[in-house]
């Protein structure tokens, strides 16, 4: 997914995460048996520019033992 918008992370995770099944069982089955994580690149026109992670999102992730990671790169040209 590509987007212009640091806010847009979250929705995109969201989605994501929408289309993938919802049983936390199966999710304990498959996170005892591989690592499972999600990384994001942000491509970043401006500097001092964050964003943030819901509660609802961290939870959902952290039922399904799902890893986020972030990678930032910032253009200075």
């Amino acid at each position: 997914m590509e987007s212009d918008r640091g806010d847009e992370v979250e929705q995109g995770v969201m989605a994501l995460l929408k289309k993938l099944p919802s049983n936390l069982q199966l999710w304990g089955e498959l996170t005892h048996r591989y690592n499972i994580d999600i990384y994001c690149g942000l491509f970043l026109k401006t500097s001092n520019r964050g964003f943030g992670l819901s509660p609802q999102l961290s939870r959902m992730l952290a039922d399904r033992n799902i890893g986020i990671g972030f990678d930032l790169y910032f253009d200075r040209t």
